[in-house]
C-alpha cells in the first residue's frame, strides 16, 4: 500500500510503477484501487475529525 497523502508520495508510486515495468522481467499492475484509511503520521494520534484521512494506493503485480 503507497499512502497519497501529498505530491511526493504520489511520485513515489509512479516511481514503483515504472521501476517495476522497466526490469529485466517486467511486472505490470495487474489490478488496483484506492481505500481511505487514517494517516499514521498524525501527531495526535486520539484526534478523530477527519483531517488525518488518506487515500491508500494498493496493486497486484504479476507478469503477463
Amino acid at each position: 500500500m503507497v499512502p497519497q497523502r501529498d505530491e511526493i508520495t504520489k511520485g513515489l508510486l509512479a516511481t514503483l510503477r515504472d521501476e517495476l515495468a522497466h526490469q529485466h522481467s517486467p511486472l505490470q499492475c495487474l489490478e488496483e484501487n484506492m481505500v481511505d484509511g487514517q494517516d499514521d503520521w498524525g501527531e495526535d494520534d486520539d484526534d478523530d475529525d477527519g483531517k488525518d484521512r488518506v487515500g491508500f494506493w494498493w496493486g497486484i503485480f504479476g507478469r503477463e
